[in-house]
């Protein structure tokens, strides 16, 4: 198998492979990338793309891959875009296994996901695909 030119270590094996990626990139975590003034921030992760976005003067809103914070049921609004930043790396993690829980009334919304009608079940996500 190919030297990995970033990760500098020799895989021979998926075995190797996932625990490796995964110290990489718990030493090298993604960074948020966008200018001093940007209007938007994204950061690629493992968990989906985070997107700190500028709706209005001291009005800054994120996403995960589609999916909008909410607090208290509504968009949640952050005054400066390193608040909205920080918020999103402390939930980055949310809903996906072995995950710590974090109960501060933030969570993630997918308005894509809402149809008119009853709430989803296990039996209905399963009949949709």
């Amino acid at each position: 198998m190919r030297k990995g030119v970033a990760l500098g270590c020799d895989l021979t094996s998926i075995d190797e492979a996932v625990p490796t990626l995964g110290a990489y990139y718990e030493k090298n975590p993604p960074r948020w990338k966008g200018g001093a003034k940007a209007r938007r921030y994204i950061k690629w992760t493992f968990y989906g793309v985070l997107t700190v976005e500028r709706q209005g003067p001291g009005e800054w809103t994120v996403e995960r891959s589609g999916a909008i914070l909410v607090r208290s049921d509504d968009d949640a609004i952050f005054a400066t875009s390193e608040e909205a930043k920080r918020v999103a790396d402390i939930h980055i993690q949310d809903g996906f296994p072995n995950a710590e829980p974090v109960d501060d009334g933030f969570s993630w919304y997918d308005y894509r996901a809402c149809v008119a009608g009853p709430a989803p079940t296990i039996e209905t996500k399963v009949s949709v695909f």
